[in-house]
């Protein structure tokens, strides 16, 4: 049995890559409570939690060999987390469609606030997009993919971009951005944001690098050229001259850091989810 001293991480990781199946169950027994953790904080049912992350090991098992540890800064668990929060949705979806079946009057009004409970669980699994649980898979990732579009070539500043991707993609905290990223030159964060997220997600690498273009070609012009909200030029016009791949998140707080990041994502979002309803 491979035990926990032998091996560092990234060493473990190789070979399950392999197919060592001892490596790859270190590895799960290393991670198992925080994953659990966070499905069951979003699964109420403690057996179907349990079934749940059943599932996303072998998920995880299944696409360990895609796993790119160059490419996502040799951060495992956002590759992990991934792949829960499908299974999550999945469950959801399923627990949504089965309570949507024929009832007798009796049993829908009993089920009424557990199925309203599913349905705002399913669009928060979902990145609070606002999408329908009920429509199918390639409807749902038809809108997803379609959300991100328009994120990341909207309007949104890029340092807002970055908060967005590494928040709601990512599932950091801003406290999380805060404390990896204040100091990381625009460009490097947009890299690794693409990076980190290509590893983590079951999406094709060519249509995550479409996502993020517009941003890493805005990184090689000034900020004045980038933005074009007056206000938020008017906030930064120490920056108007700079060239945004060289600027850092720290430059653009203002009050307390990670109610700024915050704020970031949670604009972005606002403008995104405007653009999707026109």
């Amino acid at each position: 049995m491979v035990q926990q001293d032998d091996y560092d991480e990234k060493k473990l990781i190789d070979l399950a890559k392999t197919g060592d199946r001892e490596a790859f169950e270190e590895l799960r027994r290393r991670h198992e409570k925080k994953v659990y953790g966070y499905i069951r904080s979003r699964v109420k049912i403690d057996a179907d939690a349990k079934d749940v992350a059943q599932n996303t090991w072998k998920e995880i098992w299944r696409k360990i060999a895609t796993y790119d540890g160059d490419r996502a800064g040799n951060k495992f668990i956002p590759f992990v987390f991934y792949r829960a929060k499908i299974k999550i949705v999945d469950h959801q979806t399923q627990v949504r469609t089965r309570r949507t079946e024929p009832l007798s009057d009796l049993a829908r009004q009993t089920s009424d606030s557990a199925r309203k409970e599913t349905e705002e669980e399913v669009a928060d699994r979902l990145g609070r997009l606002e999408i329908d649980p009920t429509e199918s898979a390639v409807e749902r990732a038809e809108a997803y993919d379609q959300m991100i579009r328009l994120a990341f070539h909207g309007s949104s500043p890029p340092h807002q971009l970055i908060a967005y991707g590494f928040c709601k993609l990512l599932e950091w905290k801003p406290s999380e951005v805060v404390s990896e990223l204040s100091d990381l030159p625009l460009r490097e964060a947009a890299r690794r944001l693409e990076a980190d997220y290509a590893s983590a997600s079951t999406i094709t690498r060519g249509r995550v690098a479409s996502w993020f273009t517009s941003m890493h070609q805005s990184m090689d012009k000034k900020f004045s050229q980038v933005v074009i909200d007056q206000k938020t030029l008017e906030t930064y016009p120490g920056l108007l001259d700079r060239v945004v791949g060289d600027t850092k998140l720290s430059d653009y707080y203002l009050t307390e850091a990670s109610a700024n990041v915050a704020h970031w994502w949670e604009a972005v979002r606002r403008r995104s989810l405007t653009e999707l309803s026109k």
